[in-house]
Order: C-alpha cells, then sequence, then structure tokens
C-alpha cells in the first residue's frame, strides 16, 4: 500500500504529517494531530489535488463529482471540503449514498441521478 511521505497505514486509511490542521474522520478516534494529512482515495489522488489547490491558495472552490459514491471511503472531495472550503455538485445513483452525501456536505448540491449517453 503507498503512503506518502512520513506515513503510517491504519485501518484502510494513510495518514501523512504534512502540514495543515488535525481532522477528525468518522469512525475513527480523533484528532491526530501529528498524522494530520489524511489520505481518502484508493490511490492518494486527494493527496495530490489537495497539495495543488492548497499550495496555489485555491480555498472555497467549486467541484463536480460524478459517481461521487461514499463521503468518506474513497472519496476525491473530502479534503477539498473539509480541509479547503469547498462546495459543489455531487452526482450519486444510489439512494443510501445519495444520503450520506447530503448529511456529509451540507453546502453542496447531491443530485439523486445516474449519468449516460442515452435516456434510461
Amino acid at each position: 500500500m503507498a503512503t506518502y511521505g512520513p506515513a503510517c497505514d491504519w485501518s484502510n486509511r494513510r495518514w501523512s504529517d504534512t502540514g495543515g490542521a488535525s481532522v477528525t474522520v468518522a469512525g475513527m478516534a480523533a484528532p491526530y494531530p501529528a498524522l494530520q494529512l489524511v489520505a481518502m482515495a484508493q490511490n492518494g489522488e486527494d493527496v495530490v489535488l489537495y497539495r495543488t489547490f492548497s499550495n496555489a491558495g485555491w480555498r472555497g472552490g467549486f467541484y463536480v463529482d460524478a459517481g461521487a459514491g461514499d463521503p468518506v471511503h474513497g472519496s476525491l472531495t473530502w479534503n477539498l471540503i473539509h480541509r479547503l472550503g469547498w462546495a459543489g455538485i455531487d452526482i450519486e445513483p444510489q439512494e443510501h449514498l445519495a444520503a450520506a452525501l447530503r448529511a456529509d456536505h451540507p453546502d453542496s448540491v447531491v443530485v439523486k441521478c445516474a449519468l449516460g449517453a442515452t435516456a434510461g
């Protein structure tokens, strides 16, 4: 499993001590002040996005997440939302995931639908 900088794997989460405020993640004892950046995405893509936008000073941005899925596990937007104050549009066809997104992303719009090239 990949890690990012000085880090350790714990309960299927990758933690890194690369700056920022401590965070709390649902289902985990927290906060972890020495382990501050949480990679939620499977391959750490969210860490790349977070570092890119954070280093550029881009706070309060807007996103569109098609096939948003779970708001925590595998999320590409969790760090943007909870660490940089972003909001946007989450598109998710499964009701239980759309409900979880609404609870975790109160400033975003959650659309329960599927996207495709044809209707139906």
